[in-house]
């Protein structure tokens, strides 16, 4: 699995995409398994590591062959007798280091939002830069604490950007 380098080749939007982490080959696993882990180490506020035996709702960001990141997510609420909608949750949205600042994560947000579900997501109050690009999404931020808060992005509207 590569990662960028230390100046990495610049992300192409239009050769990115969402690769899920069960459908790589068996082969390929444990190379993906330590580029996930290998990008998530930086991450200061929380020393998660990943196995093997529990990616099952990881999906690799993926630009011309390069892993530039990953995140994890599932879909919530489907219990049709709920009154709320069905939304997806994000567990985790990471971007290698070299990789930050091309429009990786902005890229994976949009690519959820237009799924057509609302994302919802916890957030570190210290992780500004999260904060930033998720309320140039248009984010509703909840549950405000003194560490963390909620942050919702809407679902992107057919033919209308974020708000």
């Amino acid at each position: 699995m590569n990662l960028p380098a230390a100046t990495p080749p610049p992300f192409n939007v239009r050769m990115a995409r969402l690769v899920p982490f069960p459908s790589l080959r068996d082969a390929d696993k444990q190379a993906a398994l330590d580029a996930v882990n290998s990008i998530r180490a930086y991450y200061p506020w929380s020393q998660k590591q990943y196995a093997l035996s529990g990616v099952t709702d990881v999906y690799l960001l993926r630009a011309s062959g390069i892993c530039f990141g990953f995140l994890e997510c599932t879909v919530e609420n489907l219990d049709l007798a709920r009154a709320s909608p069905p939304e997806l949750f994000l567990h985790e949205l990471h971007v290698a280091p070299s990789a930050q600042h091309q429009g990786v994560g902005g890229w994976a947000l949009q690519h959820l939002m237009a799924k057509g579900l609302a994302i919802r997501m916890i957030v570190v109050n210290e992780n500004t830069r999260m904060l930033a690009l998720v309320d140039q999404l248009g984010a509703k931020h909840s549950s405000i604490s003194e560490h963390t808060r909620t942050v919702t992005l809407p679902p992107l509207q057919r033919g209308v950007g974020a708000a």
